[in-house]
């Protein structure tokens, strides 16, 4: 464009200039356009400031309104519990407090049914220990009356003199024997060390020593004397 303008061409090979360095009007209108920026956004943050301020407005009637229906719902209803008569007032309570004692109700009603299931367990309990008992006494009972039994297997030692034992302590601990003879004339008993006379012996018999109950003998553990077979 410069040969058109009728400006010289430069020569060939001579640098090019800087541009200008920007004039005081062009400064000026940066800042103007940055000023309006920010007129625009302190605009634009004031609205949204505004907007906000009057939804919470808003809010806060909307609450208040509600405070002010529920407090007149409440007049309401104790104006009409007032003018009620008793009969109907009992009829007008709340839900709410008509189901909870319908579960306070529910809830006695169950504790009832467990103690009285408890009380009948109890009761066969009590009923099973006394025939428990009944049945414990009348055995003690029969076995004092029962006589004395022989034992199952009896000592199979030969006589073979007068002196072998002819005893045998079955009631003593232990089937402890003891040494004795006894004539069956004076049914006394002697040591076994003790030299008899031949009459007494050949009348000797053996005896065993068999525990009773209520009895007492030497050797610990009462008995009945009951002969001795072979």
């Amino acid at each position: 464009f410069r040969p058109l303008l009728g400006m010289p061409r430069p020569p060939l090979g001579q640098q090019l200039q800087p541009p200008p360095s920007p004039t005081q009007s062009q400064l000026q209108q940066q800042q103007q356009r940055q000023q309006q920026q920010q007129q625009q956004q302190q605009q634009q943050q004031q609205q949204h400031n505004q907007q906000q301020l009057h939804q919470q407005q808003q809010q806060q009637l909307q609450q208040e309104q509600q405070e002010q229906q529920e407090q007149q719902e409440q007049q309401q209803q104790q104006q009409v519990l007032q003018d009620q008569p008793p009969q109907s007032a009992a009829a007008a309570q709340p839900l709410a407090q008509q189901r909870s004692e319908a579960k306070e109700s529910r809830a006695d009603e169950a504790v009832d049914e467990v103690t009285r299931h408890l009380m009948e367990a109890r009761d066969k309990i009590e009923a099973v220990e006394s025939e428990f008992a009944q049945i414990m006494n009348e055995l003690a009972a029969y076995g004092r009356k029962q006589p004395a039994r022989l034992p199952d297997a009896l000592p199979t030692e030969p006589l073979t003199s007068p002196r072998s034992p002819e005893y045998f302590a079955i009631g003593t601990p232990g089937g402890h024997r003891m040494d004795s003879l006894t004539s069956l004339s004076s049914g006394r008993t002697s040591p076994a060390n003790a030299n008899p006379l031949p009459n007494q012996v050949n009348e000797a018999r053996p005896f065993l020593l068999v525990a009773a109950p209520g009895g007492g003998d030497a050797g610990g553990g009462g008995g009945a004397r009951l002969p001795k077979t072979h």
